[in-house]
């Protein structure tokens, strides 16, 4: 697994995959989202604005979400809550969240709810393949360990 990538020269700073992964995806996500929009949203900046608006709601909603299921750490420390650099997003809360942005910003706006929840999803799913990729060189949500072969698994179902 490779949790940092490279140093950047001369500032000794690292970058990280899991960060990484989430900005290419991002980037893919939105450059797919704006495509898909033009034909039924004549600004694409307002589709720029939705994906910038779910990516803020989704971080704090993550960490919201983190912070509530493992509340006895954060209650001992409560500084802590501000560190999301050292970890703890929790999917669940994120898409929550996210969820939550994108209808009320579709409803203030006064857009096509359904195309546009249709736009964003297929571009959210693009985002979260590039999330998993970044998890997995992260070296977290791999599975549970298992001794049994696949070749065994394989032969007893047939």
């Amino acid at each position: 697994m490779y949790p940092e990538l490279f140093k950047l020269p001369f500032i000794n700073m690292t970058v990280k995959s899991y960060g990484l992964m989430m900005v290419i995806g991002f980037i893919c996500a939105l450059w797919l989202m704006r495509r898909l929009s033009h034909s039924f949203l004549q600004n694409p900046q307002l589709i720029t604005n939705i994906a910038l608006y779910t990516l803020i709601a989704g971080v704090i909603g993550a960490r919201l979400f983190h912070v509530i299921h493992y509340h006895e750490h954060f209650r001992q420390s409560p500084i802590e809550v501000l560190y999301i650099w050292e970890g703890g997003l929790e999917f669940y809360g994120g898409v929550i969240l996210a969820v939550a942005a994108i209808v009320i910003y579709l409803l203030y706006y006064k857009l096509p709810v359904r195309l546009s929840l249709d736009v964003v999803a297929v571009g959210l799913m693009l985002a979260l393949s590039f999330g998993r990729i970044g998890c997995f060189l992260n070296g977290c949500c791999y599975g549970k360990p298992t001794n049994l072969a696949w070749g065994v698994r394989f032969r007893r179902l047939n």
